[in-house]
């Protein structure tokens, strides 16, 4: 599927395709290789994505590390990760979800796949 049938299929704003939820809890060790390979996985797309850090109200430098490598970030304190990803979703300007760990590397493969699968209409999750 090419990067223009996928961005009609899977946009709800014009401008974006997908949108990339991380909730994190102290994750200042571990986010800035989580965010380079995901902004590695994404730039090989060809679509517009937001990346999203739902900061689960940590006590070290998450937030900051966030921002620094170009996420929006959003704050949710009670800490849940079923509540911090629907902060997340609350606020995505897609209507295609991705959901991350803060400590995951994203093959670009993946990511396309996935966008792929759900782009067909065949599927809305998986894991």
């Amino acid at each position: 599927m090419t990067p223009a049938i996928l961005k009609t299929q899977l946009s709800s704003d014009e401008n974006l395709s997908f949108s990339v939820i991380i909730p994190a809890y102290n994750e200042e060790q571990l986010l800035p290789a989580t965010l380079t390979s995901l902004h590695k996985a994404m730039d090989t797309l060809g679509l517009q994505g937001e990346v999203i850090i739902v900061d689960n109200n940590s006590t070290d430098n998450t937030a900051q590390i966030a921002k620094d490598h170009g996420a929006k970030v959003v704050f949710e304190p009670f800490r849940q990760i079923a509540k911090a990803r629907n902060r997340g979703a609350g606020i995505a300007r897609s209507n295609i979800f991705i959901f991350l760990d803060a400590d995951t590397i994203l093959p670009p493969q993946l990511l396309q796949k996935s966008l792929q699968l759900l782009a067909s209409g065949n599927y809305c999750g998986g894991g």
